[in-house]
Formats: structure tokens, sequence, C-alpha cells
């Protein structure tokens, strides 16, 4: 069954409920997909690492280059897809008026990086690091009583920043409560911030979190992740299989995405509050059956999304994720099993969908490897 619902918030915003349900039988969209798998490795230096749990990938002049922030020399490390090779670190200042203590979450386009600090600082530098703006969120007019994340230490969720062409920043903004405080769940906004190379503009649209959240308790898994492409602005959460698109008219088409290969395993289970600050809220976390963000691919029209089943040891045997394919308009394609030797971050270059692998199935710290899933339609 597909569920959808619409409303319309304060400021006159259309919100479109998508839901990806549980269904058995082939998909009402009869497309007939094909595969093609590469593994490519790139060899890096003494100073390199062989994964990077904070990364992105952007385009310049027909080359795709992946950035991986390096927590050891505290810089960004370049490396070349397309000619496979290292190209260069950039590193940070940790000293000094231009010093970026540290790097929280990161992304990078043709023109820019932004990195977030922490729940203080938003920073716009250029290819060479210089800091082009700086920004205090907490000085920001019209955001009083937000926070840049939970006010308490979380786990970072694999969220993946959302910077697209246009220089637009999307992300998420909370209450400064703690989310064992119940306001913590009336509402959350997307923060736009557009920076033109000299100066910023922002706007905040708010949002409500799903009625599940009224009567259960998710942890850690209770941020949402955002996104802004193809036209379209949405949101989804890792404990629910439903999409929340945003419009700012009533002309938006509905979508039914019906997903296949669900089963008892990926149905998240609510988190005792009373042992939230205990050990068992990092198993929660970490093996609990989730859903991931989606990510568009503009060379192919195509959404995608990773969906992890639940997980049945601690050394992750029994772990099952999925790739869940849709068309531009978020109908559901297809889904395929994955490795779980893959990281749950992902990107999109010409090529396909790029993974990196996990810590423990790096066969070499001489190399980074990435593992590349091409998607073809007829």
């Amino acid at each position: 069954m597909v569920r959808l619902l619409m409303f319309r918030n304060p400021a006159g915003f259309l919100f479109l409920f998508i839901a990806l349900v549980n269904c058995s039988g082939s998909s009402n969209n009869e497309v007939s997909l094909s595969y093609n798998y590469i593994k490519d490795s790139i060899p890096i230096g003494s100073l390199n690492l062989s994964t990077y749990y904070d990364s992105d990938i952007f385009s310049m002049r027909e080359r795709d280059i992946f950035v991986g922030y390096n927590h050891t020399t505290h810089s960004f490390d370049f490396f070349d897809l397309t000619k496979k090779q290292f190209s260069k670190s950039l590193v940070l200042k940790s000293e000094g008026p231009n010093a970026i203590k540290t790097v929280g979450r990161f992304a990078i386009n043709k023109d820019y990086i932004v990195i977030i600090y922490g729940n203080a600082f938003i920073y716009f530098l250029n290819h060479d690091g210089s800091i082009l703006k700086k920004i205090k969120f907490d000085e920001l007019s019209g955001f009083e009583g937000l926070s840049l994340a939970p006010v308490e230490l979380t786990f970072g969720n694999y969220a993946k920043l959302a910077f697209n062409e246009e220089n637009i920043l999307t992300l998420p903004v909370y209450k400064s409560v703690k989310r064992l405080n119940d306001d913590f769940y009336d509402q959350f906004h997307i923060l736009d911030i557009h920076f033109d190379g000299v100066t910023i503009t922002s706007s905040l649209t708010a949002c409500s979190f799903p009625p599940k959240f009224s009567d259960n308790f998710y942890g850690d898994l209770d941020l949402p992740y955002v996104n802004r492409s193809n036209g379209k602005l949405f949101y989804n959460f890792p404990v629910s299989s439903t999409i929340f698109q945003i419009s700012e008219d009533s002309n938006s088409e509905t979508h039914h995405i019906s997903e296949l290969n669900s089963n008892e395993n990926t149905e998240t289970p609510a988190f005792n509050k009373a042992l939230y600050n205990t050990s068992d809220r990092m198993d929660y976390f970490f093996n609990s059956p989730r859903y991931f963000y989606p990510i568009f691919d503009p060379y192919r029209e195509l959404y995608y999304i990773v969906r992890k089943n639940k997980t049945e040891t601690s050394e992750k045997q029994y772990e099952e994720n999925y790739l869940i394919i849709m068309n531009k308009d978020l109908d559901y394609l297809d889904s395929i099993k994955i490795s779980s030797d893959l990281t749950a971050i992902y990107d999109v270059t010409k090529d396909g969908l790029v993974f990196l692998y996990n810590q423990a199935s790096i066969d070499s710290e001489s190399y980074i490897s990435f593992y590349t899933i091409t998607v073809s339609k007829p």
C-alpha cells in the first residue's frame, strides 16, 4: 500500500509524503536495468589514508575529483578519479586568525569548500584554503533558539552535506534542547545559505518530524537527511521509508514508490530512553535496520538510496545492504543487494555510484579503493 498525505506549513510550502512500502511482485514501472561493477585502486603516499570517513566528490573540467578529510594531517586529500591518481593535499591552518580547529562536516563543489565546525561556525573557503567567509551561527538574525546539531554529543549520521552547483548549502537545524526533551521533536528547520563569493543570503523552512517520533524514541537515528537536487527539496529519516518532498506551489506531481526486498529485518524498532546513556545506544545505532540518504544521478537521471537490514552479529557477518534505484520522479524501479564491505557513504560520478570500502575490508594500506556501480537503462 502507498500512503500519500499533504499539508501546508504556515509559510505556504506544500509537503508531499512519499512512502516506500513493502509489496510483492514486480514494480509498476516496467524498466529493465542492467548493472556494471568496477573496483578501482589508486596508490597512496605515507601521509594519505586508505579510507576516509568524511569525503565528497565534485566535477571540474570534465574530471571527477574525490576529496577526503585526513584527520591525521588536518588536510583535504584530493584524488583524481578520472586519471586514477593522487592530486594534492590542502593543509588547513590550525592556529592564527584563519585557523580551522577541526572539520566536522564538509562539502565541496567547483567553486568553494564549505566546512561545518561544531554548533558554532560555518566556513566558506576557496580551493587554495583561504577563508572567504566565516559565519558564527548564533549571530545570524532569526536563528535564535536553533542549533546546527543536537546540543549533546551524538553519533555522525553518515549524512552527506548538501552543497549544490548554485552554491546553495542546505542543511537541517534543530531546537537547542536535548533530544531526551520531548520539545526537540516539535519541529526542525531546513536552512538554505547561498554564497556568492562575498556575501550570504539565508532562509529557513519549518518542517515537522513524522508522527512516529511522538510515540517512540529512536536515539541517534532521529536526524533527517536533506537534499536539494533536480529541482526538488526533500528530506528523509533513517528509521522511515518515507521521503518528504517540499514544493513552493501546489503543482507537484504525486509519486508512488514501491520497494521490493523488504522483510521483518527492515523495520527499525524503537529505543528505550532509559538506555540512552549506556553501551546499548551504540549497539542500537550501528546494528539497527535503517535507510541512508537519497542522491540524484544527473548523468542517468536516477535517484539512489541505500537500505541496511538488521545486523545479526557484531562482526556484521549477516548484514544485508540494498541499493534502491528510482527514476527522476522518485518512482521505484529496482533494488539490488550490495556488499557489506562498502561504507554507507556514496556519491555520483559520470561513471556511476561510487562507494569506499570500510576499514575492515581494505586489502592493502598502500591503496585507496573505490567500488563503482553503473546502472544502465535500455
